[in-house]
């Protein structure tokens, strides 16, 4: 399946793939893939190993550092996975149908004398991986008792194991195996993050001593920031000097949400562009309302990260799902990504009856001191692409001011925002009514309660922790 980079990542895949191309038969390195929770690590491990698959000499080995911490100590999860990474990547091999008897080959773990029989009487390479399989799986076997018996610890057993393992898997890396490139062996470790801290430094010890190997690249998706935090927490010694000595490259993954929302945002217009009988300026509706979030004197899209914002994205789809795509508007689609945005991130009572009420009753206050002019200077409704977002109507950001030529749409959708939201608890307003607005397109105040429920329901009646609540004002 080939993954869609909506984030931008493809350039750093590429560096890494080719330092990995470039890897001499016997050398090795660990590198780190740098960056903190949600800022997509884990995607581009998915791309790394898609990349991968394009070189059939590589025998990639994927550990999950979180599905496998009920070991009590990582080195034998590793192994597992080491065991059963090398068995796939045999059974994948196209001599294999055709050399192994009917039946002998079976599920990766339930592979037995017989299949290693056959492999040893394949001669060449499958003698090797026959050799080598036999070996780890007899290691593992040893490493068990040692556990048991509270020996793992003990310097010279596991000094003995390691130097075992190395001996096989330098066996398999020195041989050719397809069509006499460089065989190389690539260890993926993810969601390190998700471990407790002392486990998370035990991995990394494990992964160091382990994978001194020929030809062997180990890739290691981390939050460098906190293990360094818990390396002097523990130990109180520079973290960032002890991960040293693990990383011999480091890779940061800067955030990239601002092109991840603006991939989304295409993604939803694509939908829309498909709907023949929708008409109006929805792309126009969709940049104003991601300039107000990037560009706005709060910075809001960047107190998020990758994996907020594909669950708000997710959440933009349902709302307009359970809506209906054939019912958007223009000052619809500018509600619901904004409107859903201050509802899950910066304000958890938007929307509700009593703060509307409030806040209205407020502005009302105001305009009354101010009507000695027929016109009137300010927002005739309480203005919250202003106070949470940041962006003036009457004076937008320079940013937008400098990029964004049509200057006239942020005020129409802002006006639109703030009337929808007051509609709702002005007085003398029934369901029959429609609000009209400057681009002449009217709208029910029936579909107007309707969003606002939906946004409620998708965007969370529960209260933040405040100890993780972010920091807005």
């Amino acid at each position: 399946m080939e993954l869609q980079d909506k984030i931008g990542r493809s350039e750093i895949v590429d560096k890494i793939s080719s330092l990995v191309d470039h890897l001499a038969k016997d050398k090795h390195f660990c590198l780190a893939l740098n960056g903190e929770w949600g800022s997509g690590k884990t995607f581009v491990m998915q791309m790394l190993q898609e990349k991968f698959k394009e070189y059939p000499e590589y025998i990639v080995i994927n550990y999950d550092a979180w599905k496998n911490n009920f070991y009590s100590d990582p080195l034998i999860a590793i192994l597992y996975c080491v065991l059963d990474g090398v068995k796939e990547y045999v059974s994948q091999q196209p001599e294999i149908d055709k050399k192994l008897k009917s039946g002998a080959l079976k599920t990766l773990k339930s592979w037995g004398k017989e299949v290693l029989t056959e492999l040893k009487n394949m001669g060449g390479k499958f003698r090797i991986f026959a050799g080598a399989i036999e070996g780890i799986a007899n290691i593992l076997m040893a490493s068990g008792k040692l556990v048991k018996h509270q020996r793992l610890a003990d310097f010279q057993s596991y000094q003995s194991l390691l130097d075992e393992i190395k001996q096989q898997l330098n066996d398999i890396t020195s041989t050719k195996i397809y069509e006499e490139k460089q065989t190389k062996l690539i260890i993926m470790v993810d969601e390190i993050d998700r471990c407790l801290p002392d486990e998370q430094l035990m991995v990394l010890e494990r992964l160091h001593h382990l994978f001194e190997v020929n030809s062997c690249a180990v890739i290691v998706a981390v939050n460098q920031n906190s293990i360094a935090a818990t390396v002097h927490t523990l130990y109180g010694i520079k973290g960032y000097e002890y991960l040293r000595k693990f990383f011999d490259f480091t890779f940061k993954l800067l955030p990239s949400v601002e092109k991840l929302f603006e991939n989304l945002l295409k993604d939803i217009l694509k939908n829309i562009n498909s709907l023949k009988e929708l008409k109006g300026d929805f792309e126009g509706a969709a940049k104003s309302a991601y300039y107000c979030l990037l560009y706005g004197s709060e910075k809001a899209i960047y107190k998020i990260d990758n994996r907020d914002l594909k669950r708000y994205n997710d959440d933009i789809q349902e709302v307009i799902n359970q809506f209906g795509w054939e019912k958007l508007t223009p000052n619809y689609l500018f509600f619901i990504i904004i409107g859903l945005f201050i509802r899950e991130f910066i304000s958890t009572n938007f929307l509700e009856n009593g703060e509307i009420y409030n806040n209205q009753n407020s502005v009302y206050e105001e305009l009354k001191r101010e009507q000695a002019d027929v016109q009137y200077y300010s927002m005739p409704y309480y203005d919250y692409i202003l106070s949470e977002l940041g962006v003036d109507r009457e004076n937008l950001p320079q940013e937008i001011r400098g990029t964004y030529s049509s200057l006239s749409s942020i005020p129409q959708y802002s006006w639109a925002f703030n009337k929808i939201v007051a509609c709702l608890v002005e007085k003398n307003v029934d369901n029959s009514m429609v609000c009209t607005f400057p681009d002449q397109i009217p709208i029910s105040i029936v579909d107007c309660k309707r969003l606002v429920k939906l946004i409620v329901l998708y965007g969370g009646e529960q209260e933040r922790d405040a100890t993780n609540e972010r920091q807005w004002h």
